[in-house]
């Protein structure tokens, strides 16, 4: 039997632009980035204490969690048991709606999709920047796959650990 999947798919790694991220550090940024294209993405610690990140999500996830659109309650990225603070703070993936992610991320738009709504309490004293590498567009699984390394290398502070 002839799977010639496997070849695109060993071609589209091997052409793939992940290797230099996109970097954004604001949510006008996000606005010029593809909607469509899936991607794995990093949101790391550029200003600020890790373990002063740590704490100041920890006391918001802790007043402000729920999943059922309460208001002032937004359903937030959890945190495990372990986490250790980490200047890599948080590591998602997306196979379609790249923009809408980043959004819920850092402009806080949505209360049913878990996110880390960095806008509802950094209060200044911590910065961050996205490193989003993109994927094949005819692949969005990828991004599940190296989204798990990724976790696996980087240990981020908050969200699954695979």
């Amino acid at each position: 039997m002839k799977w010639n999947f496997l070849e695109e798919m060993a071609q589209s790694i091997v052409q793939c632009e992940c290797r230099e991220p996109l970097v954004i550090t604001s949510p006008e940024q996000a606005k010029n980035i593809k909607t469509s294209i899936p991607a794995v993405y990093v949101f790391r610690i550029v200003e600020g204490v890790p373990a002063e990140a740590l704490e100041m999500y920890r006391n918001f996830r802790d007043s402000h969690h729920a999943t059922d659109g309460q208001t002032d309650k937004y359903n937030l990225t959890g945190i495990a048991k372990d986490a250790e603070p980490n200047k890599v703070f948080y590591v998602g993936k997306v196979r379609k709606n790249l923009y809408g992610r980043m959004r819920n991320h850092w402009e806080s738009n949505s209360v049913r999709t878990g996110s880390l709504h960095l806008c509802r309490w950094t209060e200044g004293k911590i910065r961050f920047a996205t490193d989003i590498y993109q994927l094949p567009e005819q692949f969005p699984l990828f991004a599940d796959v190296i989204e798990n390394e990724f976790k696996r290398q980087l240990i981020p502070t908050v969200g699954s650990r695979t």
